[in-house]
């Protein structure tokens, strides 16, 4: 009964992504300005959802140990939080927060507003979903571990991702059966393949948010990067689930589907899919060092101009 309440409680975050992501995107990205009420609320939802997927991951741990419920309250909660990470988009680039912060009733009184870009807090709360499987597997340990989980993931995942690069072939993946010794490779260990696959759907999503945040830099209108911004994470994910049940090499839309995911190379332990967890890695951290060096840094100072300018600059932003 735990598992479940815990599970069915994960699962609703999405469906709350979605209605957010449409309260949101709908009224204001074509016809209306985004205003500060808005902007907190959907910063501190997205904050809330990956908050919530860890404490449920800790108390589903504690009580109840299994690996397909550790899984998805990962998995779940990273997917909410790319479905509300729409206004986390639209606050990347500091001509964007600019146009914004000057509706916001504190310019004036905050000349020299220090900017946060919207690009680290999602970075932030996406690695704290996708580190936790593997933060809990170590703190804490299985009472009647299988026969195949040694106590050791952080090491079998640093030799997998070795692997991935064109190293050995690691221990927890030697061929025992007769498929498996025909294809290659065995099957990870289930305290390998959980906390492999909350960080390779991590590491997706944060590549994905970058390719939208560029993307959406690249459309010369406001208003048009406003509405692409809020509705991006949203299309995308549909329009991955639209691909079918099917693995396109390192990329399987079934990463992003709750029961879907047990199905796909991830669980299955497909080959191109476990040979592309380091490389997939490295990605994500070539994509966080480009957007260090777009944004200015984790911290830049944003020049607010004054309440005389404030609606100026307003009106010239909604027309751009």
């Amino acid at each position: 009964m735990v598992p479940l309440i815990l599970t069915a409680f994960a699962l609703a975050s999405i469906g709350a992504g979605a209605v957010l992501a449409a309260l949101i995107g709908l009224p204001r990205s074509f016809s209306f300005p985004l205003t500060r009420s808005a902007t907190v609320f959907a910063r501190r939802f997205a904050v809330a959802v990956a908050l919530a997927g860890l404490g449920l991951g800790v108390v589903q741990r504690a009580m109840y140990t299994d690996w397909v419920h550790l899984f998805w309250l990962a998995q779940v909660p990273l997917v909410a939080l790319f479905l509300v990470s729409g206004i986390l988009l639209a606050t990347t680039w500091r001509d964007d927060t600019a146009g914004l912060a000057a509706r916001m009733p504190s310019a004036a009184s905050n000349p020299a507003r220090r900017w946060r870009s919207g690009a680290w807090t999602f970075l932030a709360l996406d690695a704290a979903l996708a580190f936790m499987p593997l933060v809990l597997t170590i703190a804490l340990p299985e009472d009647r571990p299988g026969p195949r989980d040694l106590g050791r993931p952080a090491q079998r995942l640093a030799d997998l991702a070795l692997w991935g690069f064109g190293g050995p072939l690691p221990e927890c993946l030697a061929p025992i059966t007769e498929p498996e010794i025909q294809r290659g490779v065995g099957h990870l260990p289930r305290e390998v393949t959980v906390p492999m696959g909350a960080l390779l759907i991590g590491a997706w999503l944060w590549i994905a948010f970058c390719a939208l945040a560029c993307t959406g830099r690249a459309l010369p209108s406001l208003r048009a990067r406003r509405a692409f911004f809020l509705w991006a994470p949203f299309v995308f994910l549909l329009a991955v689930q639209c691909v079918g049940p099917v693995s396109l090499g390192w990329f399987d839309p079934r990463f992003f589907a709750p029961v879907g995911a047990l199905d796909s190379g991830i669980w299955t332990s497909y080959p191109t899919v476990l040979s592309s967890f380091g490389p997939v890695l490295a990605v994500a951290l070539a994509c966080a060092l480009a957007m260090a060096a777009l944004t200015g840094g984790l911290r830049r100072r944003v020049e607010i101009p004054s309440t005389s300018e404030t609606s100026g600059l307003g009106r010239r932003a909604d027309r751009g």
